[in-house]
């Protein structure tokens, strides 16, 4: 088994209103790849690494094709990055390794190439078992080297133990196109596979060989919300927090208030908001003092619950749609924003709690 701490700074969260996902990035470039399907249909995407910080990357290429989507590097201070392997075939039974994210570290799956399906132009997908979940689609695969292999795509239709994963060595040919060119968005025609620059096909949105129609992000519209998730983002502005890093979906959003994570979820059909903050993790000790303070607290908070879940301690809140648009709800949500942010130190000082993995 490989220690995945050697690609810590180079392994990205990406997430746009529709998707979540990752990215990494290759040594000698200030790129982050990942899944094309992640990006589409976004004038933009947020990037964050594992220290916290977070910030808009712009799309600079796009292959709707091989399902490939390049971004520009948003921090200065990264180093280094995946080194590609040069291996070309990839054998039934060889080992490999899925990395991916959970809270703030990097993990890795095991697992063997069980075959190579679906050839596209010189190379074939490679399908194996080190399935990792859809939250981390577009990570790195590499091998007991540590060396890049192929960039992880959806689990394969119908089959959740298995996955395709896309080789890296067949970007070469697109690195050496767009490298020094990267201030412009490029897409590659998903049907005659030329490489198309704004320069040449921005304004009529399509193929100047083909004809066929092709999508720059320059020309869509930037996501808005609308109706209730439209007054929620409206709020969590006002609490002082940045809508565009929060969005984790249309109707989802997170929120970092100081050691807190605060996940909030509209539900549309209920016309419920849900709030909670996953505070901390029970101690091993002390247990009967946790658990007496918790409910002491329970007595003393207006709209604030307490409640365990498993082994974790969770701070939530429960709103109708309808308390929104007055000034109870911003005092809501203030309330968890500020409150978990003060009772997760408590717990964690007072009471031996120990801290959570965050999202």
């Amino acid at each position: 088994m490989i220690n995945p701490k050697f690609a810590e700074h180079t392994v990205f969260r990406v997430s746009t209103p529709y998707s979540l996902g990752i990215g990494f990035k290759v040594k000698d470039y200030d790129w982050i790849i990942t899944n094309e399907n992640l990006v589409r249909g976004n004038h933009s995407v947020v990037v964050e690494d594992l220290k916290g910080a977070i910030a808009y990357a712009k799309i600079i290429y796009i292959d709707p094709l091989l399902d490939v989507a390049i971004l520009k590097l948003p921090f200065s201070d990264v180093e280094g990055g995946f080194q590609v392997s040069e291996q070309i075939n990839f054998e039934k039974g060889m080992k490999i390794f899925s990395l991916g994210i959970e809270g703030n570290s990097i993990v890795a799956k095991s697992g063997t190439v069980q075959e190579t399906v679906f050839p596209q132009e010189r190379w074939e997908y490679i399908v194996h078992d080190a399935v990792m979940g859809y939250s981390n689609t577009g990570g790195p695969v590499v091998d007991s080297k540590g060396l890049l292999i192929s960039m992880n795509n959806y689990g394969m239709e119908n089959d959740s133990k298995q996955s395709t994963s896309l080789p890296m060595l067949g970007m070469n040919d697109v690195f050496e196109k767009i490298q020094g060119k990267d201030d412009m968005e490029w897409v590659r025609c998903y049907n005659c596979r030329t490489f198309l620059s704004e320069k040449v096909a921005l304004e009529s949105q399509s193929c100047t060989v083909c004809n066929e129609y092709v999508e720059f992000p320059k020309n869509i519209e930037p996501f808005e919300t609308e109706g209730i998730a439209r007054t929620i983002e409206s709020l969590i502005e006002q609490a002082g927090f940045h809508v565009g890093f929060a969005r984790k979906g249309s109707n989802a959003w997170l929120i970092k208030s100081g050691s807190a994570s605060i996940s909030l979820n509209y539900h549309e059909r209920s016309g419920m908001i849900s709030g909670d903050a996953i505070l901390c993790k029970l101690p091993n000790n002390k247990r009967k003092s946790i658990l007496a303070y918790l409910l002491q607290e329970n007595q003393k908070l207006d709209h604030l619950t307490f409640s365990v879940n498993e082994e974790s301690v969770v701070l939530s809140l429960l709103l109708n749609d309808h308390s929104l648009n007055d000034d109870k709800g911003l005092k809501n949500l203030m309330d968890l924003f500020t409150k978990a942010d003060a009772f997760d130190n408590i717990l964690v000082e007072q009471f031996d709690a120990t801290w959570p993995d965050r999202i």
